[in-house]
């Protein structure tokens, strides 16, 4: 089945992204103050790492072997994740920043996985990490609504 290749290649690409999310939320994490929130993006941190594992399993379940390693993109927004958190942000601008990077990793899976995964199990596994990150946005969202009026 040569769509498993393919799978197996989108589906590393898709795991170095919920690295650099899991990457991007320790850096902010561990800079709070603000015990609530710290909790809510150690909730979105853990979904991350969910998905890692999903992943991680669902491509050895392919034949393929998970590609643990961030590649260039990855190292670079762990660096810039730690650079932030040397300077004093409020909890919105951090939000927005996550909201963005959510956003982003969202239109990235899109990307990469749109007309192209070969079964429905594949397909499935996309739309639950989608709908999660979606959840996400709105939660994200909600709390920069709430910060901006403190």
């Amino acid at each position: 089945m040569p769509y498993m290749r393919e799978d197996i290649s989108i589906f590393n690409q898709i795991l170095k992204g919920e690295h650099m999310a899991i990457d991007i939320y320790d850096s902010y994490i561990n800079n709070l103050e603000d015990e609530g929130l710290r909790e809510n993006l150690q909730t979105f941190q853990q979904d991350h790492k969910n998905h890692a594992m999903k992943l991680s399993k669902y491509i050895q379940d392919l034949g393929g072997t998970p590609q643990e390693s961030r590649g260039v993109t990855g190292v670079m927004a762990r660096t810039m994740g730690k650079a932030n958190s040397f300077f004093k942000q409020e909890p919105e601008e951090i939000l927005t920043e996550l909201y963005s990077g959510e956003d982003k990793g969202i239109a990235k899976v899109v990307e990469l996985t749109e007309g192209k995964l070969g079964n429905e199990k594949s397909k499935g596994l996309v739309e639950e990490i989608i709908s999660k990150d979606h959840d996400h946005l709105k939660t994200l969202s909600s709390l920069i609504k709430q910060y901006s009026q403190i």
